[in-house]
């Protein structure tokens, strides 16, 4: 399906939102989510990170405007084993995919089962574009309606903003990376920290949470906790809030 006039005005608008200069790969998550939501005409929109071991992992979901009690998350997790998307993005399909294009026989069983988690996470119809893709994992955005399903031209358009997501997100990184390197450093030599705990530490002296911190340096959520306790034993503090004040200095 080919992109209409309208759609290609519309996408050309967009660019210059999407391109324009952020200071971290945390705004940027940020901003692509507000921009995203507006221009695919969305009820949710979330960036997700997924691993693909023996018993595939949901390492980070950051959202915009929701977000899910931990039983839910944990629940989302137990349903990735059998979540037909995982085996869709195991074939390296690198295009958009609905919910509605998997068979249906695949997708009902699916949600039969885990139909608590849809009901309380208000799923209904959801489009998901992956961006990062290895044998190890994927780093994608998920978009979600609750009335009406996503049409082939909305797949058309999010498809048509794949290399450019993907270019936005490359540019995030390159600037996150240059500015933090130098505080890392510091923070490494002065308490005699990891370069991992480093990393960990300087965003949270930025004040990003553990889920941010995990979209950010592409780890999961409990692997951030374990680094903030190593990070408050070396800093011989009790909490974050000391820690960031410490590292800050």
């Amino acid at each position: 399906m080919h992109l209409s006039h309208r759609d290609s005005d519309r996408i050309l608008r967009f660019l210059p939102l999407l391109y324009a200069h952020v200071s971290s790969l945390i705004e940027f998550f940020q901003i692509s989510l507000s921009l995203l939501q507006d221009f695919v005409g969305c009820d949710h929109c979330a960036w997700f990170d997924y691993e693909f071991t023996d018993r595939p992992i949901l390492k980070v979901t950051l959202s915009r405007d929701y977000s899910l009690d931990p039983h839910i998350l944990s629940q989302m997790e137990e349903a990735l084993p059998s979540h037909p998307y995982i085996a869709h993005y195991q074939t390296h399909a690198m295009t958009a995919v609905r919910l509605s294009d998997l068979p249906r026989r695949v997708f009902l069983a699916h949600r039969d089962r885990y139909q608590d988690v849809y009901r309380r996470a208000d799923i209904h119809h959801e489009m998901t574009l992956p961006l990062i893709l290895s044998a190890r994992s994927v780093i994608g955005v998920s978009v979600r309606r609750n009335t009406r399903d996503f049409t082939e031209g909305d797949r058309t358009v999010f498809d048509a903003l794949q290399p450019h997501l993907q270019r936005a997100y490359a540019n995030a990184q390159l600037v996150n990376d240059a500015d933090a390197a130098a505080l890392r450093l510091a923070s490494a030599i002065g308490f005699d920290l990891t370069d991992r705990e480093a990393q960990v530490g300087f965003w949270m002296a930025e004040g990003k949470t553990n889920s941010e911190i995990g979209l950010i340096l592409g780890i999961g959520a409990r692997t951030v906790e374990k680094h903030l306790e190593h990070i408050l034993a070396k800093l011989g503090v009790e909490n974050r809030t000391t820690a960031a004040v410490r590292l800050r200095q």
